[in-house]
């Protein structure tokens, strides 16, 4: 199966193209033959391409798509220039590890406020089993180690978290990765367009070969025509000659009567 990448409309592909769609609005194209094809084919293909396993994709047309990788891909409505929509990526340059540290990272701030309501509960449900009701200074205790234990607001934690997704490592791992896609991008271009020279070089010597064999024929009928010609001019010269003997005999007839 060929697969390769192009960031065009839809108007520049093959008729056997399939667009997949990725999250961040990118397309690439794959050379495929949906009458040839099964899902799973296309999963590999995928994956060879972008580097996200057969078994965390998920492709989405308009319609949904069945869950069967042996069927062909046509049977699942997948024609030429369908679009499928790839709902979850998986850099092959990013460890597992470090995309769910990212993860986590990213959650802090949404789920800080709702962590501390719940250490606050399970603080609030000992010091309930010891007694009914709190003093005040149970109370205030309980708000100092609050404190203690969350010094700092959700706003900073949302900095710290921001500057650590701009840290030189989160940097490192995205150039790297750009690096990768620009390389396999040029790559396939290069080749897209030596097949397009090549396509244009074949229909350039047809229709040279075309004009050599439409002048060659007009030649060969002037030939035919001017051999003709000169036949029919040497018919027309042997008759006079035929005749003027005739004439000549007869007057050496008539000389002698």
């Amino acid at each position: 199966m060929k697969n390769s990448w192009i960031n065009v409309g839809e108007k520049d592909v093959k008729e056997t193209m399939v667009l997949i769609v990725l999250p961040n609005g990118e397309k690439f194209a794959l050379d495929v033959n949906p009458n040839a094809t099964t899902l799973h084919q296309l999963k590999v293909a995928i994956q060879q391409f972008n580097g996200m396993p057969v078994s965390d994709q998920r492709l989405f047309l308009s319609l949904s798509l069945g869950q069967n990788d042996s069927d062909l891909i046509s049977n699942l409505g997948i024609q030429p220039f369908s679009t499928l929509t790839l709902l979850t990526t998986t850099p092959s340059s990013v460890k597992e590890s470090e995309l769910d540290k990212e993860a986590k990272e990213e959650t802090i701030g949404a789920t800080s406020s709702t962590v501390k309501d719940e250490l606050v509960k399970e603080v609030d449900s000992d010091s309930d089993s010891d007694s009914d009701s709190e003093s005040e200074s149970d109370a205030k205790a309980r708000e100092d180690s609050e404190y203690l234990i969350y010094p700092e607001s959700d706003s900073d934690v949302d900095d710290k978290i921001e500057k650590r997704r701009q840290s030189d490592r989160f940097e490192i791992l995205r150039k790297r990765r750009a690096a990768e896609i620009d390389e396999q991008r040029m790559s396939i271009i290069f080749k897209d367009y030596e097949e397009k020279f090549c396509a244009e070089m074949e229909r350039w010597w047809e229709e040279e070969d075309k004009k050599f064999f439409e002048e060659e024929k007009k030649y060969k009928e002037e030939l035919l025509k001017e051999a003709e010609e000169d036949r029919k001019q040497a018919m027309k010269e042997a008759r006079k000659k035929v005749k003027r003997a005739k004439k000549a005999e007869e007057a050496k007839a008539k000389a002698k009567e």
